[in-house]
């Protein structure tokens, strides 16, 4: 019995945290200053504050640093919080079908358990994390709050890490009878030097993937794609995703090379491919003309009897060896011609059939319309990836604003579709490195898994609902709100603690129904119709 890779790590997980609850009640993490959290572990140090005070030295960059993170904050609160909203009122409008994107282990931003997210996001979840909190602890040391530790919060893998400022001196005694130390501008500044650092970091690590790296990446000429494979080939180990390099010792680049080859004399076919950045060769078993892949209903074909899995051998007493054939005699046709069709039938009998063409779908077309899809080459069907309109695609995206919307769902989109979660032995078959050969393809991994994830984080933590940074920021905008209108602390207090508990609660809540609202729907309606 195989046993999912999802069922082990829950096992794994389970096991971490009983050993936790045994070490907790033993004493043992008390003694090495560790704190289990529930299945947390938060590992605290003093290591790296003398750090911290060196570099908070530099009061005015550091000032202008946090000054400038806060309006970025403002503009990413905005943003964020705009795009919950349209893909509130979408997903209310036109529901969509669940997908893998809706599925738990890809609601998290951890690599390995997102199938999304890659290991070069491990990378790139460290990078996010230390400069996140060292920036929190510079701007808190500059503001002259105390910072009492650095750590890392541990659920087996790393999750987090924190920079811990003193809270009393940070936001005052929850009671309110120790008052904060510094100003709500010192402490904005604080809560925005974590998301600044990230969109510094973004910005660097994209201008180095878009510009220089992505620039010394140029097609390598293999671009046929294999999409399906005919099912009597499908034993022979020839699969979908393969890259056909050659056909009988013919290189072949475009779909239209392929379609004019068919099978020799004998029927057998060699066909050359990459699996992976692997090349390999087939010898195949295939037969002279043109299989049908589909038959559109109310159409001459369909009218006439003709059934997808038919091979057409000839047209008109004109032999049909390949799609090129085919697709030579089509264009010579016009609407309303009579055409004789000789196929061989899916039990291997001959039989000729009769039909009339059609009107062309596309008024601007003169020739007759059959009605029929055929696979274009003897084994299957194959398209072309489009690897220099891709490259110039990535390289475009940067460049307007609807870009940058694009680049937060890039990694959940096929590569097929112009999505990039990175170069994976699979997108790597398409390109030649004009310089650093293979590492040209880790450093752009690193690179975009850095700049993407330090991009995805900074902005979601500016969405305004605690505990997040935009939170805790929004918070303070609310509270100096609420002053203007009433002199009273305790009301002025009730009221910012509502807007801020209302913001969260609505936002947790979006992002509930848009991991789950597919499942409710699709459950509502497969119940209740």
């Amino acid at each position: 019995m195989l046993v999912s890779g999802t069922t082990i790590a829950l096992a794994l997980f389970m096991l971490w945290w009983i050993l936790l609850l045994s070490l907790d009640n033993k004493g043992v993490l008390e003694r090495h200053n560790l704190q289990a959290l529930g299945p947390i572990l938060m590992v605290r140090t003093s290591r790296g504050l003398s750090f911290l005070d060196y570099a908070s030295r530099f009061r005015a960059f550091w000032w202008g640093f946090g000054t400038a993170g806060v309006f970025f904050m403002l503009f990413g609160m905005v943003l964020f919080f705009a795009l919950i909203l349209f893909a509130d009122i979408f997903m209310l409008t036109s529901m969509p079908e669940p997908s893998v994107v809706n599925e738990p282990r890809n609601w998290l931003l951890i690599p390995g358990v997102n199938e999304f997210i890659p290991a070069w996001g491990w990378l790139g979840l460290l990078v996010t994390l230390v400069v996140h909190e060292l920036s929190h602890g510079i701007l808190a040391r500059r503001e002259g709050i105390k910072v009492k530790s650095l750590g890392l919060l541990l659920a087996v893998i790393p999750i987090g890490a924190f920079a811990e400022p003193d809270e009393e001196e940070l936001f005052g005694s929850k009671g309110g009878e120790k008052p904060s130390l510094i100003s709500s501008g010192g402490r904005n500044r604080i809560l925005a030097a974590g998301v600044m650092s990230n969109f510094i970091v973004a910005a660097i690590a994209f201008a180095l993937f878009f510009g220089p790296t992505l620039a010394a990446l140029e097609p390598s000429g293999n671009s046929i794609v294999i999409t399906e494979v005919l099912d009597p080939l499908k034993e022979t180990g020839i699969e979908e995703e393969m890259v056909v390099t050659a056909m009988d010792g013919i290189k072949v680049g475009s779909v239209d090379e392929i379609m004019e080859l068919g099978g020799n004399e004998d029927g057998v076919m060699r066909v050359e491919v990459l699996d992976r950045g692997i090349s390999r060769e087939f010898t195949l078993s295939v037969e002279d003309g043109v299989v049908i892949r589909d038959v559109i209903a109310g159409h001459p074909a369909a009218d006439a009897g003709i059934r997808s899995d038919f091979r057409i051998i000839a047209m008109d007493g004109v032999e049909i060896h390949t799609a090129r054939d085919f697709y030579d005699f089509m264009e010579d046709t016009r609407a309303h011609d009579p055409v004789s069709i000789t196929v061989i039938d899916d039990t291997g009998k001959e039989k000729r059939f009769q039909v009339e063409l059609g009107e062309f779908p596309d008024s601007e077309e003169k020739k007759g319309f059959l009605g029929i899809v055929v696979y274009n080459t003897p084994f299957g069907m194959v398209g072309e990836f489009p690897a220099e309109a891709y490259l110039s695609g990535l390289k475009d995206l940067p460049r307007s604003f609807m870009g940058w919307i694009l680049l937060m769902a890039l990694p959940v989109i096929p590569a097929t579709q112009g999505g990039f979660g990175g170069f994976g032995d699979w997108l790597m078959q398409f390109y030649t490195p004009t310089a650093g050969g293979v590492w040209i393809f880790y450093l752009a991994n690193a690179l975009f898994w850095i700049a993407w994830i330090n991009f995805y984080a900074g902005l979601f933590n500016c969405l305004p609902a605690v505990p997040l940074d935009g939170g805790y920021v929004f918070r303070e905008m609310v509270n100096r709100l609420t002053s203007v209108f009433t002199p009273d602390p305790v009301r002025q207090k009730r009221v910012t603690d509502a807007l801020t508990l209302g913001f969260a609660m609505f936002i947790l809540a979006s992002i509930v129904f848009m991991l789950i609202g597919p499942y409710l729907v699709k459950y509502l309606v497969t119940n209740f119709g």
